[in-house]
């Protein structure tokens, strides 16, 4: 089988480790065995991505954007490169398994964003015959708020916008139990409670993003490779999550 295909949104004014936390987990994690004393991927420059196998990643990638360059965190962080335009060909919607929406202050000025937002709905309602999955980290679970995939859910965030995001879910016309959890795994559903074939995992507040990732691993390619992982970056991770 391929790689699983992880498209992480970034915007200017993204909060860096809103991304960049789940980004490290789904590059680190690799097929099993994974062990402490193995490293999950080959050691040395110019690192090329192994054939399909054992030895192979589990999961593939990018950082897609709008805009060729992203300034993160308030302005204040660094300047980063995106690997695929999210409107273009390549970053169809319909390419991509897992998506990483992060937060951070740049997340206002997306709500208005309405071709990201029509981005985000289409992927969550273009079922293919395989599962999806949307990991929102922090207030990037407001962008799946006015995107208006969460009513009916249990949903958390940052704890500073839970009556923000309370509040654009019922301003939608929709409503959704918001709480204080690191980590909330739903599942998207129709209009008579089919499940439409996309899990949505809310994290709380920036370094929850970590644990959201590590639960999307445990999902998608096991427990051991998610505690591996966990083991690899020293992350003291409650797999209960």
């Amino acid at each position: 089988m391929p790689p699983i295909r992880v498209g992480i949104i970034v915007f200017d004014n993204a909060e860096i480790l809103d991304f960049t936390g789940p980004m490290g987990v789904f590059t680190i994690a690799a097929q099993p065995p994974f062990t402490s004393a193995r490293p999950p991927f080959p050691q040395g420059p110019p690192y090329r991505a192994p054939p399909p196998g054992s030895e192979r990643m589990a999961f593939d990638v990018a950082i897609l954007s709008q805009n060729q360059t992203i300034r993160t965190s308030h302005g204040r962080g660094c300047v980063i490169m995106r690997d695929i335009d999210l409107f273009s060909p390549e970053g169809h919607e319909d390419k991509w398994d897992v998506i990483v929406i992060p937060g951070g202050l740049g997340t206002r000025l997306q709500m208005e964003n309405l071709h990201l937002l029509d981005w985000i709905s289409r992927f969550a309602r273009s079922y293919r015959g395989r599962r999806k999955t949307i990991l929102s980290v922090c207030t990037g679970t407001l962008l799946l708020a006015k995107a208006a995939i969460l009513d009916g859910m249990k949903v958390t965030t940052h704890f500073s916008a839970r009556e923000t995001l309370r509040s654009i879910i019922e301003r939608g016309g929709g409503v959704a139990e918001v709480v204080e959890d690191r980590v909330v795994a739903e599942v998207l559903r129709g209009s008579v409670g089919e499940d439409l074939g996309v899990d949505v995992v809310t994290s709380g507040g920036v370094s929850s993003g970590i644990d959201g990732a590590l639960y999307v691993v445990k999902t998608l390619v096991g427990l051991d490779v998610a505690r591996g992982a966990a083991q690899w970056i020293e992350y003291n991770w409650n797999d209960a999550y």
